[in-house]
């Protein structure tokens, strides 16, 4: 069972508002997605299949376009976006024929994104924290001991 702990009734809307504008946000994508795949799918049946043929070759990047958009609006994360489209842009690079094996690309880039990761931990700041008390990196704290 969840529990939500709220300051305020203003809080509650708020929240409530957050939530209804996500849900819009995703019933927009979903919806643009699949008019999309459904206007291709009923052109190759009406013998133009271009529309058809180009999404087969793209679909790659429009998971990807799709996740992206999800983060610019608040509703995803930084990690699962780019672990998507690290994943997602491997299978677009098989699909245009610039790579032959998933799996020989996957791992080292599981690599380079671990790297990143480790690397964007150690330079973020502590929350709090401001240039006055960040030397190099390291917070400093100043404590009065004339006391």
């Amino acid at each position: 069972m969840m529990q939500f702990n709220f300051q305020s009734m203003g809080d509650l809307e708020q929240a409530k508002q957050e939530f209804v504008r996500k849900q819009r946000i995703n019933g927009a994508l979903l919806g643009g997605s699949l008019l999309i795949l459904g206007i291709a799918m009923a052109m190759a049946q009406l013998g133009e299949p271009s529309l058809w043929m180009l999404i087969r070759m793209w679909w790659p990047s429009l998971v990807i376009l799709f996740f992206a958009v999800r983060l610019s609006a608040g509703i995803g994360t930084v990690k699962w976006t780019l672990i998507m489209t690290v994943i997602f842009g491997i299978i677009q690079l098989q699909k245009l024929d610039i790579v032959s094996s998933f799996w020989g690309l996957f791992w080292p880039l599981v690599l380079v994104v671990i790297g990143i990761s480790m690397l964007m931990k150690r330079f973020q700041r502590p929350a709090g924290t401001t240039d006055e008390n960040v030397i190099s990196g390291a917070v400093v704290e100043y404590t009065d001991n004339d006391q």
